[in-house]
Formats: C-alpha cells, structure tokens, sequence
C-alpha cells in the first residue's frame, strides 16, 4: 500500500494497482476511501484505521 497526493491535493491509495480517494473520516482514526473509478461504477471501498487496512469492501469492475 502507498500513500500518495495527486497534483489537485487529493489523497490516494494505491494498493495492488488499484487507486482509492480519501472519502471521509468518521472519528478520529477512521478512513474511507473509494476507488477513483466510482463513476464508472465500481463499488470497491477501503476501510482504514490508523493507516492499516482493516476493511475492503466490494470487488472491482474492472482491471487496475
């Protein structure tokens, strides 16, 4: 997994070729994150706490 900011500022995750956004925190340690391809309509979302994953939900749509 590597975090990385994309020019406009955006958080992104990288993991397994994939890109996930920075959606939201709900808490203080809680991160939601969801596939930059979500319009396209892949469902997949990351869970985060404190910087590990912890949930990944849904699978993707298409290759990375």
């Amino acid at each position: 997994m590597a975090l990385t900011i994309t020019k406009q500022g955006i958080k992104q995750i990288v993991l397994e070729g994939y890109k996930y956004s920075f959606l939201r925190m709900n808490g203080k340690s809680l991160a939601r994150w969801r596939c930059v391809k979500q319009r396209k309509g892949c469902r997949a979302l990351l869970v985060t706490v404190d910087g590990e994953i912890v949930q990944h939900k849904h699978s993707h749509n298409h290759p990375p």
